[in-house]
């Protein structure tokens, strides 16, 4: 797709007439992006573009050898025990949780750091938008600032985490994230299950993707816009049913 928006890119034109997706969010991270935000050479667009193709061809190839070479059960080969788990394994689990954890919180850091380094593009800038380096002291850490956007209606004017206005705020908002998943992924991969969600919650994949369709449907409408509203409810619907369709199926084992 990004190569396809490069091969039709016109320097004349700004990017939210050409009818881009992929290289105007690349413009926000300040990829290509010169003085006064303009778009002076499309090289970084096209090696992004190229990065990716290569990247999931990897993937790919890595997901043939295991179907077609591979061993038929990880448990077995060798260090296989490091990623092999079961969903009756709560510690296991707890700790594949914060790894996830670490990771997102990791990548949110990353995210701070190229943008103090390299700069990000700041649509609020005067003159429509420009590049703009920041200092880590210019990142707003104040828990009262950050914590306000969460408390806000996710609908009408204030529009919750998507009314926030400042470049600042946005940064500190993905560094305190940031920290909070690291500090959170550790404490959940050296921690067990309390015995309250031992007890509670059923331990299979079926439950799983009941609790995560019902989750997502829940932050999401908080999260986005008002018209995503009824799909992401008939998405918790979908959750509901496969949760109530498990523990019928764990009713009738017991």
């Amino acid at each position: 797709m990004a190569l396809f928006e490069v091969s039709h890119f016109v320097f004349e034109r700004p990017l939210y007439e050409q009818g881009g997706i992929l290289l105007p969010h690349m413009s926000t991270l300040a990829v290509a992006v010169g003085p006064g935000g303009d778009v002076d050479v499309a090289f970084p667009f096209l090696s992004l573009g190229c990065l990716h193709p290569l990247a999931s061809g990897v993937l790919g190839l890595g997901g043939l050898f295991h179907v077609a070479v591979g061993p038929a059960s990880i448990a077995a080969s060798p260090g296989g025990s490091v990623s092999f788990f079961t969903w009756q394994d709560r510690f296991r689990l707890t700790s594949i949780l914060g790894a996830h954890l670490v990771i997102v919180g990791a990548a949110s850091l990353l995210l701070v750091s190229s943008a103090l380094a390299n700069g990000t593009f700041d649509s609020w800038a005067c003159g429509g938008g420009n590049r703009r380096v920041l200092l880590f002291d210019a990142v707003t850490l104040h828990f009262f600032t950050l914590g306000r956007f969460l408390i806000r209606a996710p609908f009408g004017s204030e529009g919750n985490i998507l009314g926030v206005r400042s470049v600042e705020d946005i940064l500190g908002g993905h560094f305190s994230l940031g920290l909070f998943l690291v500090f959170g992924g550790f404490w959940h991969a050296s921690t067990k299950p309390f015995h309250f969600f031992v007890r509670a919650f059923a331990w299979s994949g079926e439950a799983f993707l009941g609790l995560s369709l019902s989750v997502s449907s829940v932050y999401f409408p908080w999260l986005a816009a008002a018209s995503l509203h009824h799909f992401w409810l008939s998405v918790h619907f979908a959750g509901l049913v496969e949760l109530l369709n498990t523990f019928k199926v764990h009713e009738k084992l017991a």
